[in-house]
């Protein structure tokens, strides 16, 4: 997922597929977001979207893609979801992993 804004386009990162609708082929390679909506996290500091894509040259349905991970942070901060301009990462004190 890319991100385009007054200083050029950002990549956010790679997506997951959910559902395709029968019959669109492969005839675009590049797609548009029409809408995402947020899932409800499990945890917070971690959002789920689920966004609505079509296809940039024909216009069609072309499906929704899951966005998790990093890039659901990234795309948050883009959004400005407040509560992730908000987190700021601590180290879990119950954590065995020493960095």
């Amino acid at each position: 997922m890319e991100y385009g804004g007054s200083f050029g386009r950002q990549r956010l990162g790679p997506v997951q597929q959910k559902s395709r609708p029968a019959g669109t082929g492969d005839q675009d390679y590049q797609y548009q977001v029409s809408s995402c909506t947020a899932m409800e996290r499990v945890q917070k500091e971690l959002p789920i979207y689920l966004c609505e894509i079509y296809g940039a040259r024909s216009g069609a349905d072309a499906g929704s893609v899951f966005v998790k991970g990093g890039t659901a942070v990234r795309l948050a901060k883009v959004l400005g979801d407040p509560e992730q301009l908000r987190y700021r990462w601590k180290p879990d004190v119950w954590s065995r992993v020493r960095g």
